[in-house]
């Protein structure tokens, strides 16, 4: 008597399938990684593209919801540039993400300490705004220290 080896075939196939689909998920919903940052940089990219002409702008000052993205961004003045120095506050990694590599913001100790307490921040952001705060922006080296 020979037995049906298709449906156990069957069950695997449909196993694998479902294993794969549920590690691309949870690798695609992972906010780290090439990946995962994707939707963060283009944030900060789309933003950059909307409102660096924009000189009207009182920095520092906070864009919820940024083009839709779920992320709030910070602008503040670049001081070596035309544009803006935006930094994304919070994307769920302990990752610091701003607009213009190489380049600090120019923002205050109180402004700082303004929006840590008003905003949903990173600690990874608040630490680097707080080592930064109250210095001149100079351009940095690819490590994050000064040229």
């Amino acid at each position: 008597m020979q037995k049906n080896r298709t449906g156990s075939a069957g069950v695997l196939l449909i196993a694998g399938a479902v294993m794969s689909f549920l590690s691309g998920a949870i690798i695609g919903c992972s906010n780290e990684g090439e990946l995962g940052e994707a939707r963060a940089w283009a944030t900060l990219q789309g933003v950059d593209s909307t409102y660096t002409e924009d000189a009207s702008l009182r920095t520092p000052f906070v864009i919820r919801d940024a083009i839709g993205s779920g992320y709030d961004v910070a602008g503040f003045e670049s001081g070596t540039t035309d544009s803006y120095v935006w930094v994304l506050l919070d994307d769920g990694t302990e990752k610091v993400k701003t607009s213009i590599q190489g380049v600090h913001p120019l923002v205050s100790c109180k402004d700082v300490n303004d929006l840590v307490r008003k905003e949903k921040v990173s600690r990874a952001v608040a630490n680097y705004l707080r080592e930064i705060c109250g210095a001149p922006s100079v351009p940095v080296r690819g490590d994050g220290h000064s040229a």
